[in-house]
């Protein structure tokens, strides 16, 4: 699996299963390839991973790397007909009435309400009557706030404002609430929004997510539940002194994983590097051990930034983990949506007056 040159001591090897792990790990990327490493097999990217690490580090990286929780997305999208039974079982009611009575949003959007109505089965998900194309809690303020701000409002602006409020839930989608800070700015938002709206319903707010952590329901606004299909404690968690992770065979391993993820976050490439600075700014830390120091060695479709950097960082000639993470999504970047709502709430005597009087 590794290149022999890299002299791995066949006793930790063997003390910490590497051989079996990582040989199950390739069985399970042979049915469901890692999207972002198209074409490079994992022998390939772990051997690429080890070569470019100092030799006192490659026995910790090979742990990690045969200990990831590997989530594929077939699994994932899978998870959504689940959560639907789920939700309608704690709701009393079917899942045919639940989706007919509820308004979809996305944290990030990133097509998540189309994957959970096609894994539903739900037919005619395109319909605007039924379901409204405002698909983000960002979406819903900036229609809000079309309706104060403009002279003569359109009428589909009113109706999909209507249509959001009129129903019975709003169901909050998310992927992975690792970290919990951008679902719980999500939640908060509509918290205000709803109140503020009442006159046109006031939906139950019911937060969904294919994946939850321990450290996520800390941040989940007070009297609220997330309903999820995988969940997360610390057991699967790297972090100095954490005795309760058991994925490694000895509390050794785990420190001398911590020890190669600080030498990670101390290099110049890895602290400068301009597609993470939004992300680092708003971790608050060096992420040596991920945002929010999240620890987790959870692999998804595209590996989240709150696991070990070691697993995703990628930059070429200096680092490349076996999992890398293409860096497009902006869910660390917030601030625009708070002004938003903000400004929405302010707004809702203006709104609720006008659509009063709108057809």
């Amino acid at each position: 699996m590794t290149d022999k040159s890299l002299e791995l001591d066949p006793g930790f090897i063997d003390a910490e299963d590497i051989v079996a792990k990582l040989h199950f790990l390739e069985h399970m990327e042979s049915r469901w390839p890692y999207g972002p490493a198209k074409g490079f097999p994992l022998a390939t990217r772990v051997t690429r991973s080890l070569t470019s690490l100092p030799r006192e580090f490659s026995e910790f990286a090979l742990a990690v790397f045969a200990n990831v929780v590997y989530l594929p997305g077939t699994l994932l999208r899978e998870s959504w007909s689940f959560l639907a039974e789920k939700i309608a079982q704690r709701q009393d009611t079917s899942v045919h009435d639940l989706i007919e009575n509820c308004h979809l949003l996305e944290v990030d959007p990133s097509g998540l309400i189309r994957d959970f109505l096609h894994e539903n089965r739900v037919e005619g998900r395109l319909d605007t009557d039924r379901f409204s194309r405002l698909q983000s809690i960002e979406e819903l303020a900036r229609y809000l706030l079309l309706l104060a701000e403009s002279d003569s409002p359109k009428g589909s602006e009113a109706r999909e404002i209507r249509l959001a409020f009129s129903k019975r839930y709003w169901l909050v989608l998310t992927d992975n609430v690792l970290s919990g800070t951008s679902l719980e700015s999500d939640l908060t938002r509509c918290q205000r929004l709803i109140p503020a709206y009442a006159d046109l319903g006031t939906p139950t707010l019911i937060p969904v997510a294919q994946v939850f952590t321990s450290t996520a329901a800390e941040y989940l606004p007070e009297g609220l539940e997330v309903t999820f299909a995988l969940y997360f404690d610390e057991q699967f968690r790297v972090a100095p002194d954490n005795e309760e992770c058991t994925l490694f065979g000895g509390k050794e391993t785990l420190e001398g994983i911590v020890r190669l993820s600080r030498w990670l976050a101390s290099q110049e490439s890895f602290a400068k590097d301009e597609l993470l600075l939004p992300t680092l700014a708003k971790s608050g830390d060096d992420m040596a051990l991920g945002f929010k120091a999240g620890g987790w060695t959870i692999v998804t479709p595209n590996c989240p930034t709150n696991s070990l950097p070691i697993l995703w960082y990628a930059r070429a000639g200096v680092y490349e983990g076996p999992f890398p993470r293409i860096m497009s999504r902006t869910s660390q970047a917030r601030g625009v949506g708070e002004e938003l709502t903000d400004a929405a709430v302010d707004a809702a005597p203006q709104v609720l007056a006008r659509l009063g009087g709108a057809d």
